[in-house]
């Protein structure tokens, strides 16, 4: 049985995957829900990370720090790719 606190960070992962829909491809896409769906959030959230950096994803600064921020919560921080922050970029 999920926990609140689970079902929580799940929803704001795929809050995540909804939000940066629009730059995914339906593969990355596709990748990320299915982990998400086996309940593998950490890795959810990693696989997504390392999409924008790998593919040079160019996303909101909100964006990046909800994946980091759940990346704290998670105890996942030191998996995170290096220089995720620089993908972050307001758009006006």
């Amino acid at each position: 049985m999920a926990t609140p606190d689970f079902e929580e960070i799940r929803g704001r992962v795929r809050g995540l995957l909804i939000a940066l829909g629009p730059i995914l491809s339906s593969d990355e896409a596709g990748e990320v829900d299915e982990l998400l769906e086996h309940a593998e959030l950490g890795e959810g959230l990693r696989t997504l990370a390392w999409l924008i950096v790998e593919e040079e994803k160019v996303v909101a600064p909100a964006d990046i720090r909800e994946i980091e921020s759940l990346a704290v919560r998670m105890g996942i921080v030191d998996e995170l790719p290096p220089g995720l922050s620089q993908y972050g970029v307001d758009d006006g």
